[in-house]
């Protein structure tokens, strides 16, 4: 099974960091149909991939296990997420 972990900084503090990406979050939820779960500043997700996105005060976390078929498309997957979260934190 692929996994995806990156860390992106950043100096907006939790809660404005979360403001931002939480259109971020939907939209990408919603291309790869994933199911999320918010616990405080963690976002809990599951479909063709699982795992978590941490807000944080300086950072974002992601850590994700991709289904087989995600597999496949894995380096198109980690890029789009990446994207969506770089223009949310910019």
């Amino acid at each position: 099974m692929a996994t995806i972990s990156f860390i992106r900084k950043h100096s907006l503090g939790s809660a404005e960091a979360k403001r931002r990406i939480l259109p971020a979050i939907a939209k990408t939820a919603a291309a790869f149909g994933l199911n999320i779960r918010w616990e405080e500043d963690i976002c809990h997700f599951a479909g063709l991939a699982s795992g978590r996105l941490t807000v944080r005060a300086d950072s974002i976390e992601l850590h994700a296990r991709l289904g087989l078929l995600a597999s496949l498309m894995k380096n198109d997957i980690a890029k789009e997420i990446a994207h969506e979260l770089d223009n949310a934190l910019a």
